[in-house]
């Protein structure tokens, strides 16, 4: 895969436009550690999913404009900032479902403008792994303001770029309605998290055709320092297939900085999207959009 090297070509076309220095020293404040640095409590960390448990995060959405599609150096021309928000992840409580299964219950609340609606996630920790069985009114939280432009992807029409976001971390949008408050169920579960968590570790997140196939993969370890602290974590990367040809695609990948105190960051970049024209025609305006999910601060419960 050439994961890696186009993220080098990003970040290195990034440099070439006055803004993006930010961002730059933001994704490359990243330090690998030596292995004989790994402690046993690296090794053998679950994620927290102790009731009472919260998390709020501060959420940047950034497009990097291109000219064409034909340049194979991208040389960018002007960037956007679209979004910054912030939103609340808690874990809330224990329920079964069912006679014999125990869940996790997890709520996710825009702090700006909390909706209506809250959405919840439900999970089954067991020692294999952190499974999402079922969840509630969607995953989607979306800001308080406004996008309404269409963006084309892959061959694919989505309304806005905030769309296209929750259906790369949360396929299931896209081919279910989850617009009530009922629970829809996960068939098979899927595993998030595979335990014990270990560097190299590969496993099926998504199987071909619901709706794409994704795999997610440690890739390794790195210290994440932030205004809140500094968190060693283990680094894990989503991989796509989204065009069903048999090999991962170059121009998607996400990857979660994770610790014992959960989710530090989670980094998404896009490439190549165009902008569709109000009669959702797609217009030759192309760009790069990388969204930034960062840990502002935490209170988690002492066993």
């Amino acid at each position: 895969m050439k994961l890696k090297n186009i993220k080098n070509d990003l970040l290195g076309s990034m440099q070439k436009i006055s803004v993006i220095p930010i961002i730059t020293i933001l994704l490359l404040g990243l330090f690998a550690c030596d292995e004989d640095e790994i402690t046993p409590v690296m090794l053998g960390f679950e994620y927290p999913m102790q009731i009472g448990n919260t998390l709020e995060y501060l959420r940047t959405t950034t497009k990097y404009l291109h000219p064409d599609s034909t340049t194979t150096t991208v040389t960018y021309v002007d960037t956007i900032y679209e979004d910054s928000s912030r939103y609340k992840v808690s874990i809330t409580r224990e329920l079964n479902f069912g006679d014999t299964l125990n869940v996790i219950e997890m709520t996710n609340v825009l702090m700006e403008n909390p909706p209506g609606r809250i959405p919840r996630s439900f999970y089954e920790v067991t020692e294999d792994g952190l499974f999402i069985v079922g969840y509630t009114g969607g995953t989607m939280v979306l800001p308080k303001a406004n996008f309404e432009k269409s963006v084309y992807f892959k061959d694919m029409r989505f309304n806005n770029m905030f769309e296209l976001l929750e259906k790369l971390q949360h396929p299931q949008l896209f081919t279910r309605s989850t617009v009530s408050d009922s629970i829809h169920y996960e068939s098979p579960k899927v595993k998030t998290l595979q335990y014990p968590l270990q560097v190299g570790e590969q496993w099926v997140y998504r199987d071909n055709h619901n709706p794409w196939r994704m795999d997610r993969k440690v890739i390794g370890r790195s210290v994440l320092s932030l205004e809140v602290g500094n968190f060693d974590c283990l680094e894990i990367k989503f991989i796509y297939d989204m065009d069903h040809d048999g090999e991962w695609d170059e121009d998607i990948w996400i990857t979660d900085y994770i610790s014992p105190q959960g989710l530090i960051q989670r980094v998404i970049h896009v490439l190549h999207l165009e902008d569709m024209n109000s009669m959702g025609i797609p217009d030759g305006k192309y760009f790069d959009l990388v969204f930034e999910q960062t840990l502002e601060s935490f209170d988690l419960v002492q066993e």
